[in-house]
C-alpha cells in the first residue's frame, strides 16, 4: 500500500490491523470453545519455514532487526492458518472469493481508466497519483502504473492471484461469463502496464492452466512448452538492458549485436546477494537485515542505493542461509505436490501461489506478499472441500 498509517513511528497497513483484529476474534471464540484449531498436514513446512527463520534470527549481525523481522513472519504465516480456520464450507470459500475478487475489480477498473486518461491529460496531472516513476525503463510519454500499491511490481503480482481467482470462480459458476471476460480483461490490462518483468510469471501461470485443462493433448504440450519459455524470457529481460547507465560496472557482448549491452539493476543486485550469501552461508546475515547494497544511476538520472534482492531464493540465501532455502524449497515441494494431487480449484491456487511466489519471485522478492500467503491458506481449504466433494464445478 502506498501511504500506510503511522502507529507508533512504524507503517501500518489497514488490513494487517484488521487480520490482528479478525485472529484476536477468532481466539476469544477459541477460549469460549466456539471455535476449535483445525490441523493440516500444510502447517507442517510452515513450522519448519518459521522455525529456520527463528534460528536465522538468533544468530544475525543485528538481533533486535531479526526479531522484530521475525514477528512479522509470524504474522505472514498466521493469514495463511487463519485462512484455513475460516474457511469450512463451499460458501465460506465462495464468499471470500467474491470478496477478493470486488477489491481486484476496483484496481482493475482505476486501472484501465488511467491508461485511458493518459493521452489526454499525461505525467503532470491527477494522474500522477497512479502512476510510478519509470525506474530502470527508459522516460518516455508512456503510463507506468502503480495505483494503490507501493510498486508496479507488488500490483501485478497480486492482480496475477486475482486473474486465477476469477478463473476459478468462473468454473465453479460464481460469477457470469461477462463479468469474468470484462475483470479479466481489465486485471491484464492493468497488469502489463506494471511494466514490470513479472507479467512474464503472470503469463506463466495462464500457460500452466490451459496445459493443465489440456493434458496429453497438443494444445497442452505447447502451453507446457510456452510456459518454460516465458519464464526464461522472463529473467533475461531483468538481468540486462540497452541502457549504458553510470553505474554498470562491466558490458555483456552478445555475438551478433553491435551495441553491448550493461547489467540491469537486478542482475547487480544478484550478484551482490549472491556474495552475502557465499559470506554467511549456513544462516545468512539474518532476517531483515538488508540483502544487498548497489549503487545505481537510473536513465531519468536518478541516484540511489538498491538494497532488495529482487529474487525470493537470494533475499532468503543472504538472510537465513542454506536452512532458510532448503526450509522454503520443502514449503514449495508440498505446495506442488498439494496442487498436482488436487482438482482444478486446489490446482489453480496452488499454481497461483507457486507461480507468485516461485515464477515472479525470480525477479521479485515476494516471500512476505500477504496475498500469497493467503492464496496459500486458501489452497489448503480448497483441497480439503474438493476431497470431501464439496466443491463441484460448474463450467467446463
Amino acid at each position: 500500500m502506498k501511504r500506510p498509517l503511522l502507529v507508533g513511528g512504524l507503517g501500518v497497513i489497514p488490513s494487517d490491523l484488521m487480520f490482528l483484529a479478525c485472529s484476536l476474534l477468532w481466539a476469544i471464540a477459541s477460549l469460549l470453545g466456539e471455535a476449535k484449531l483445525k490441523w493440516n498436514s500444510g502447517f507442517w513446512p510452515l513450522a519448519i519455514y518459521f522455525a529456520a527463520l527463528a534460528l536465522s534470527a538468533a544468530f544475525s549481525v543485528d538481533p533486535k532487526v531479526s526479531g522484530f523481522k521475525l514477528a512479522t513472519q509470524a504474522y505472514l504465516m498466521g493469514i495463511a492458518v487463519l485462512t484455513y480456520q475460516l474457511v469450512q464450507t463451499a460458501d465460506d470459500l465462495r464468499r471470500l472469493f467474491l470478496a477478493c475478487i470486488g477489491g481486484a475489480a476496483i484496481v482493475g477498473i482505476m486501472g484501465v481508466a488511467t491508461v485511458t486518461l493518459f493521452p489526454f491529460f499525461g505525467w503532470h496531472s491527477f494522474l500522477a497519483w497512479p502512476l510510478h516513476h519509470f525506474g530502470t525503463l527508459p522516460p518516455g510519454p508512456y503510463p507506468r502504473i502503480e495505483l494503490t500499491f507501493e510498486y508496479p511490481a507488488m500490483m501485478a503480482n497480486y492482480l496475477a492471484l486475482a486473474l486465477m481467482l476469477v478463473i476459478l470462480a468462473r468454473r465453479l459458476g460464481w460469477i457470469g461469463r461477462r463479468p469474468s471476460l470484462l475483470l479479466g480483461g481489465a486485471i491484464l490490462v492493468t497488469a502489463f502496464f506494471a511494466l514490470t518483468p513479472g507479467f512474464g510469471g503472470l503469463l506463466f501461470m495462464l500457460a500452466i492452466w490451459v496445459w493443465h485443462r489440456n493434458r496429453g493433448s497438443r494444445s497442452g504440450g505447447a502451453a507446457l512448452i510456452a510456459a518454460g519459455g516465458l519464464a526464461v524470457l522472463e529473467v533475461a529481460v531483468a538481468s540486462v538492458t540497452p541502457i549504458l547507465h553510470r553505474t554498470a560496472p562491466f558490458l555483456i557482448h552478445v555475438p551478433g549485436l553491435e551495441t553491448p549491452l550493461a547489467p540491469a539493476v537486478r542482475l547487480l543486485v544478484w550478484i551482490d546477494a549472491g556474495r552475502n550469501f557465499l559470506a554467511h552461508p549456513i544462516l545468512g546475515r539474518g532476517i531483515g537485515i538488508e540483502a544487498a547494497a548497489v549503487s545505481y544511476a537510473s536513465p531519468e538520472g536518478n541516484y540511489g542505493i538498491v538494497a532488495d534482492a529482487h529474487n525470493v531464493f537470494l533475499s532468503l540465501a543472504s538472510q537465513s542461509g542454506i536452512v532458510g532455502l532448503l526450509a522454503m524449497t520443502l514449503l514449495i515441494a508440498f505446495a506442488v505436490r498439494q496442487a498436482m494431487r488436487g482438482k482444478d480449484v486446489a490446482f489453480g491456487l496452488g499454481l497461483a501461489f507457486l507461480s507468485g511466489l516461485v515464477v515472479q519471485g525470480l525477479v521479485g522478492s515476494f516471500e512476505d506478499t500477504r496475498h500469497l500467503w493467503l492464496a496459500y491458506g486458501l489452497m489448503l481449504a480448497a483441497a480439503k472441500l474438493e476431497h470431501q466433494g464439496k466443491l463441484e464445478i460448474q463450467v467446463s
